[in-house]
């Protein structure tokens, strides 16, 4: 049978915390906490959430022509949001009409396309009909590059 621990308050010598152990470990974690914080307000950047959003689209447009065996034109729907638009050519008087169902990618809020006069097209065989190059940027002032090459790839740079 084991022994009941028997506590007695008068007695000192027993173990326990003080108050100045109780405050030094609260400030501690306090201030871990603040680090903890201050680094999460780098995650959260609209325009690198943007950056990638866009890249992704246009990945997912370059597939759905190739896929799809249409020729895609991706363009600024506004300065915050993407379409695509399936059609018969790359060219001048290529027709377009919408996909179903829509291909639209609204940018993260905070983020916006600096430049909304470009296009680009993917032909049946995923290649771009021209390299393009945008700015997105935040209310921060921040920016990033997309480019879009000619072989279909894109980058954030």
């Amino acid at each position: 049978m084991l022994p009941l621990l028997k506590i007695d308050p008068l007695n000192k010598d027993q173990g326990g915390f003080t108050l100045v152990n109780m405050l030094t470990t609260l400030s501690l974690i306090a201030i871990f906490s603040a680090f903890a914080i201050s680094n999460l307000k780098e995650i959260n950047s609209p325009v690198a959430d943007a950056s990638f959003q866009v890249t992704h689209f246009m990945r997912e447009a370059r597939s759905k022509a190739m896929s799809k065996t249409v020729t895609i034109k991706v363009s600024p729907l506004s300065a915050f949001a993407l379409k695509g638009e399936e059609g018969d050519s790359c060219g001048p008087t290529a027709t377009f009409t919408p996909l179903n169902p829509p291909l639209r990618s609204n940018l993260p809020t905070g983020a916006s396309l600096q430049d909304t006069t470009w296009e680009i097209c993917f032909t049946k065989r995923g290649l771009a009909s021209e390299s393009v190059t945008f700015i997105l940027q935040d209310d921060d002032g921040q920016t990033r590059v997309v480019e879009v090459a000619l072989g279909g790839a894109s980058r954030i740079q």
